[in-house]
């Protein structure tokens, strides 16, 4: 909503695949303060649950979310971790479909396995 104030637009029915129109400043200066926090929040939370990779995805460009993936590393580069292990700052797959996909899988963690490994292993190679 930051960035959609800035700009003087919605971004809630834009092509996730089309470029971003605006201030080339305002939309680094939101890609930079997004990957700070975003970073914050996840090495605060990895204080506490051990966990190995940031995932950023979502609807919007390739553009954009590579530049927040960038934003996001060199933001936990400047953080001390001492004595976390480290996380990696991945790009994910799902795309615009990211926030449906998790959606539909809550109501699965929350009422089947009580081994959540069960449905989220990493494949096998």
């Amino acid at each position: 909503m930051v960035l959609e104030r800035n700009l003087g637009l919605s971004l809630d029915h834009v092509d996730p695949s089309a470029p971003w129109n605006g201030s080339p400043e305002i939309i680094g200066n939101w890609i930079a303060d997004a990957g700070a926090a975003i970073v914050q929040a996840a090495v605060n939370a990895a204080a506490v649950i051990d966990f190995a990779a940031i995932r950023i995805d979502g609807a919007i460009s390739l553009e954009i979310k590579d530049r927040l993936i960038d934003a996001t590393r060199t933001a936990y580069r400047q953080l001390n971790t001492r004595g976390l292990s480290p996380l990696e700052v991945l790009a994910g797959t799902a795309g615009p479909d990211a926030r449906s996909i998790w959606a539909a899988i809550l109501p699965i963690l929350a009422n089947y396995p009580r081994d959540n490994d069960l449905l989220l292993k990493p494949a096998s190679r």
